[in-house]
Formats: structure tokens, sequence, C-alpha cells
């Protein structure tokens, strides 16, 4: 189902609920400003699928995911490489009762304007902004990484160093 964004950034939470509403639909990168300046650029559309319904505890519940191809510059190489980025979408509106039922670890707590109005697509472009790695660069081994192909360690190699037991041995033999 494909709708406005305007429509996806102000969204009516208790008829959504009431509806228990389910949406699949992309949004363009001109949507997620903070995102495009996160990375290079952004290669197409956020895919995107929301449900809105309750939990048996009867608590209010956003479930869904959203993904998008992103563009970054390695850290290693300095050569652009995509990555997919990926977020599944896990909140609730109701922190009281979340805080009651011990559930803060499962879901983000979701916050609406002062007319029960939530804004989905600021929600989807923060969760997948939390997903971009600190560290941009290629996966390991990567054969488009030039640089750095091989494992890097730090201090010596402790391999070819000699056993310091080996002294004592020999000590040991001398005394005999």
């Amino acid at each position: 189902m494909m709708k406005d964004p305007k429509f996806f950034s102000n969204l009516n939470v208790e008829k959504q609920f009431s509806l228990e509403s389910e949406y699949e639909f992309e949004l363009q990168s001109q949507c997620m400003q903070r995102l495009c300046s996160s990375c290079v650029r952004v290669l197409g559309p956020v895919k995107a699928k929301v449900r809105f319904h309750y939990d048996m505890q009867l608590l209010q519940i956003l479930t869904g995911s959203a993904s998008v191809d992103v563009a970054f510059v390695c850290q290693r190489c300095q050569k652009e490489f995509v990555k997919n980025i990926s977020c599944e979408l896990k909140a609730t509106f109701d922190e009281k009762k979340v805080t009651t039922l011990q559930l803060e670890n499962e879901y983000d707590v979701a916050q609406m304007d002062e007319s029960g109005n939530f804004d989905l697509v600021n929600y989807i472009e923060d969760s997948l902004i939390l997903e971009i790695p600190f560290i941009t660069n290629h996966e390991e081994g990567d054969p488009e990484c030039t640089e750095f192909k091989e494992i890097i360690t730090f201090g010596e190699d402790v391999t070819d160093t000699e056993n310091p037991f080996s002294k004592l041995s020999a000590l040991k033999n001398s005394l005999k």
C-alpha cells in the first residue's frame, strides 16, 4: 500500500490501533534528510512495513521493519561501498504500562504530540540511523577493499620467540 509520506508523518495513534492498521510502503530519500547526511548517498527508497496491534497484556505495540541500501566511504581504503541498513521496529506509546510490566528492554517508548499524533517517518529514520556502524568499512576479506588485506594485529609476534623455559631446562641439565 503506497501513501503520501505526509500521511505517515502525522498518524493518529488511537485510530491506528483501533483499526489494527498494517502498512507496507516506500519512503523516498528526500523524506530522510538526516539519514542522507549520515552517508555518502541513499540508493533508492526506504522499504518499510509496520503494524499497529495489541499484545497479550493489551499493550499497544508498533512492530515492523525498514531497510535501505546506502553508500559509505570505507575507513580503510577510502573507497565507496554499498551496505544495506535494516532495522526492526518495536515500540509502544504507554511508558507507564511498559514499566509496570518490566518490558523496558523489549520496546522503545515512542512519543506522541499533544494531539495524539505520531511521526512514523522520523521514528523510522531514527531507527535506521542507529543501525549505521560506528566505523564504516568493507566486510573482512572483501576483495573490493584494496588496503589491509591481512588482519591487523598489534604487538610482537610471539610465535617466533624462544621458549622461556628452555633456558631453565638447559640450566637444570647443566647442574646434574
